[in-house]
């Protein structure tokens, strides 16, 4: 039994740590967006992937615990491809989950910047995502849930950046 617990454990662990494979160009920018490969369309996947996550962030939290606001950097990243992902492709349904997690994770990466994460590093690294949200969310009417919940990804986008600064 223990050694099936391990044997999942490792292949959750694994999945979370897939690389991606699919890109898109970055609009307005001058670099390129590399888009998750499991994404909130894909139920089963996309909930193995999410507890491999959790696991990852209970360990470091635990065995290395200066390392908790890289994670968290790479998590708000993920977050943040899979909101593209999502409005790219038109899948509207999973839109106000996919930008309530991307805005909580936002929030804990803003809160690990008191603990010393490189601010520069998050600075860099966030601000690209600012065009191609806009740009999305401009896809869609004025005032509109949809535009609603972009607007809503991009203000926290926009306090983690006044933060990092």
């Amino acid at each position: 039994m223990k050694t099936t617990l391990l044997a999942i454990l490792f292949f959750v662990t694994l999945f979370s740590l897939q690389t991606t494979t699919v890109s898109a160009q970055e609009k307005g920018g001058n670099g390129q967006i590399i888009l998750e490969v499991i994404n909130p369309d894909s139920a089963f996947q996309y909930r193995l992937k999410r507890l491999g996550e959790k696991f990852r962030t209970i360990t470091t939290n635990i065995f290395n615990k200066s390392k908790t606001g890289e994670l968290m950097l790479e998590l708000t990243q993920k977050r943040a491809k899979e909101l593209l992902y999502i409005v790219d492709k038109q899948k509207t349904e999973h839109l106000e989950i996919t930008t309530s997690r991307f805005i909580t994770y936002t929030g804990l990466l803003t809160n690990e910047l008191k603990e010393g994460v490189n601010k520069e590093e998050v600075a860099n690294k966030m601000k690209v995502y600012i065009a191609p949200l806009t740009k999305l969310r401009d896809n869609f009417p004025a005032q509109t849930a949809q535009w609603l919940f972009l607007q809503q990804a991009i203000d926290s986008t926009n306090v983690l950046l006044s933060q990092s600064s």
